[in-house]
């Protein structure tokens, strides 16, 4: 998700939950304030601010269904599963690109095209996943402390809190540390794919040798990349997660739930 997407979704979500407090009459100089104050492209700052929101807004029904919601998951199991299911998912990767670089050297022969997949990608993957481990744990704790998502979830819930307080952080406990494990997996999987993403860019270029070398740390360490660049890592992040986008089917049943109060307790995942 682009900066300009964010900012504007953000725009449209607090805009919303601003006119919800207004005609409850709920609509402080504070809020106002705060509003005034806050940097839509800080996501943490946002987010703070949509959940403080969330909270003053949601119906009791929303607070009931926060609660049940973090109660199924609460189980040691579940988190060992979800875990299991990262893990797994993060460990094949490699090997899954050492097994496209094999299907693409009969590709390119065949088509007589250049290369797009390189057997060196596996080693790489697993080079950038070591190198952000760091940062992956700190995305952890960050995510832990305030319950911020990069992108994408396995939750699909409406709002970001319902239940407010110091109660309302007890209750979330469940699903901040899924979330949390999420975004430690997610910010291993953008390590490895920025490696292989700024190899596949030095080899389009034709750079060879120890000028390849060169050209894919300069890659990596650059603070700049392409969209494409930044769609791969978004992508391969969500895929390594289990949270791609579900398609119009998908989101449609998503839809058709939240409109039926008691098929959230019955259905409360759809991914």
């Amino acid at each position: 998700q682009s900066k300009a997407d964010f900012k504007s979704q953000s725009e449209k979500v607090i805009n919303q939950l601003l006119t919800q407090l207004q005609t409850k009459g709920q609509l402080s100089d504070e809020i106002t304030q705060r509003m005034a104050m806050l940097d839509l492209s800080n996501q943490e700052a946002v987010g703070a601010f949509v959940r403080d929101l969330s909270t003053m807004t949601a119906p009791l029904k929303d607070k009931l269904y926060e609660a049940y919601l973090n109660s199924i998951l609460s189980g040691p199991l579940t988190h060992a599963a979800n875990v299991t299911g990262n893990l797994a998912q993060t460990a094949l990767r490699p090997f899954d690109r050492v097994g496209a670089a094999v299907v693409d050297v009969g590709r390119a022969a065949v088509t007589g095209t250049p290369r797009e997949r390189f057997f060196a990608e596996g080693p790489l993957d697993l080079l950038g996943m070591a190198s952000s481990l760091k940062d992956a744990s700190r995305s952890f704790l960050k995510s832990m402390s305030n319950g911020f998502a990069t992108y994408g979830s396995k939750l699909e819930t409406a709002t970001a809190a319902s239940i407010g307080g110091r109660t309302g952080e007890v209750v979330r406990v469940p699903t901040k540390l899924l979330s949390a494990t999420d975004e430690f997996f997610k910010a291993l999987s953008r390590g490895g794919t920025r490696y292989v993403a700024a190899y596949r860019e030095a080899m389009a270029e034709g750079a060879t040798g120890t000028h390849l070398a060169r050209s894919v740390v300069q890659k990596v360490q650059s603070p700049l990349q392409s969209e494409a660049t930044t769609k791969l890592l978004t992508d391969e992040a969500l895929r390594a997660t289990f949270q791609q986008d579900l398609g119009r089917w998908g989101k449609a049943a998503i839809h058709f739930r939240n409109e039926i109060e008691p098929l959230r307790y019955v259905m409360p995942f759809i991914k």
